[in-house]
């Protein structure tokens, strides 16, 4: 069996770490974050409550930059900036499209509704859905339910094309760029100090004809009860109440 040799250098504020980990002889570097307050209390009944999912935006037929250097996530942030209201909105019940077992669908070729799948049925705009995926923005925003205080989880994202994915305002994961989708290669451990909710933003893109995917992962934790929730409906973005939906490891092959 493989052994682990563990190594922390942190600094302030919320804690940012890197552990390093000596395996089959080669030195790996896994980001560490750690986060010590919660935005707000567990809901009650915690663990009976479980919710609906996050709050997703979509912008469609995004006019994306010719330059493919230039199709970035800070381009992505700029055209949310200046068009915020999104074509549509929808619930995110699951960090996983296209749904189902495939990594990535074709684009263009996918459209927003086969891409989000079941999340399609709660689109604000049905004729939306038969709009292809191909140059399309997607911000989910919410809460992490941790049940737990001092537990550490393993978090991975996979995206094609760019994707980002903040905790409490913090970058845990950043996939820039246009790309094939991967998972597995660049995982992160977060730390959580104490029971609760914790804000969740994820920003993902798809801005190249060619395949478009996005899955986020918790794994190898399996049994722990990891739950999104979406923000309340006092926050001026989002309001659809507080809820959300336990995130489900992806069991897939990476690309």
């Amino acid at each position: 069996m493989s052994t682990f040799t563990i190594l922390r250098r942190c600094t302030t504020a919320f804690i940012a770490c890197f552990l390093v980990a000596s395996f089959s002889g080669q030195a790996l570097a896994i980001p560490f974050f750690e986060f010590t307050t919660p935005d707000q209390a567990l809901p009650s009944p915690y663990p009976g409550f479980l919710g609906g999912g996050l709050n997703g935006n979509i912008w469609a037929s995004v006019p994306f930059p010719a330059s493919i250097p230039a199709r970035t996530l800070a381009f992505s942030e700029s055209y949310i900036a200046s068009n915020p209201t999104p074509s549509g909105t929808f619930t995110s019940t699951q960090i996983d499209y296209p749904n189902g077992s495939a990594n990535v669908s074709p684009v263009p070729g996918t459209s927003i509704c086969t891409f989000l799948g079941t999340d399609c049925s709660s689109l604000s705009s049905p004729s939306l859905g038969s709009v292809d995926f191909h140059n399309s923005i997607i911000e989910l925003n919410g809460y992490l339910a941790i049940p737990t205080a001092f537990t550490t989880y393993q978090f991975d994202l996979g995206s094609d094309d760019g994707s980002e994915v903040w905790i409490q305002g913090t970058s845990i994961l950043k996939r820039d760029g246009i790309h094939a989708f991967t998972l597995g290669v660049n995982p992160v451990d977060v730390k959580f100090d104490a029971a609760g909710l914790y804000a969740i933003r994820l920003l993902y893109y798809e801005a190249e004809p060619t395949e478009g995917g996005l899955c986020m992962t918790h794994g190898p934790l399996d049994n722990c009860n990891i739950v999104v929730v979406p923000e309340p409906a006092t926050i001026p973005l989002l309001g659809i109440g507080l809820y959300g939906l336990a995130l489900t490891r992806r069991r897939r092959l990476m690309a």
